[in-house]
């Protein structure tokens, strides 16, 4: 994959990349590389970043916000591991004592993520209710949002 100041990343990701702009391109193909995505947040509401990042192949470390446990962790199986969120003093600060613990745990995680089987054709191995967000599912449905929009603007 080509990025626009002439790199090559590695291997496409897969869907309509030929009509991809080659910054598109070029993001894609950096995190499609790169086997995987941690997200040791504290405070988030549904991180987008971790779709995008499995719709690309990759495996995903987040901190167990209630959104991601919730809502995304039942649909992803082993594609999510999730790490434990420590104490927190406020909404978004933890508490000092316990970032030991929580950054081993972390890093295992992470560890653990790297030594797994790659996850293969996101459009493959995907739950079916998060199929229809690879990366190639999206694009097929923004080229057609727009293809509509030309049209009317022609009329």
């Amino acid at each position: 994959m080509d990025c626009p100041n002439g790199g090559n990343l590695g291997r496409p990701v897969s869907g309509s990349k030929e009509r991809q702009p080659p910054v598109v391109r070029c993001a894609l193909g950096l995190v499609g590389v790169s086997g995987g995505l941690s997200l040791p947040s504290f405070y988030e509401g549904l991180p987008l970043v971790l779709i995008e990042a499995l719709a690309c192949g990759c495996r995903l470390v987040s901190t167990a916000l209630p959104a991601v446990a919730e809502q995304l962790a039942p649909q992803l199986g082993d594609a999510l591991t999730l790490v434990s969120l420590p104490p927190l003093v406020t909404v978004d600060e933890p508490e000092p004592a316990d970032l030991g613990a929580f950054t081993s745990a972390l890093s295992s995680a992470i560890g653990h993520s790297l030594d797994a089987p790659a996850l293969g054709d996101p459009a493959l191995t995907l739950a079916a209710p998060l199929r229809r967000f690879t990366w190639p599912a999206v694009f097929e449905r923004v080229e057609q949002l727009w293809q509509v929009g030309a049209t009317r603007a022609g009329r």
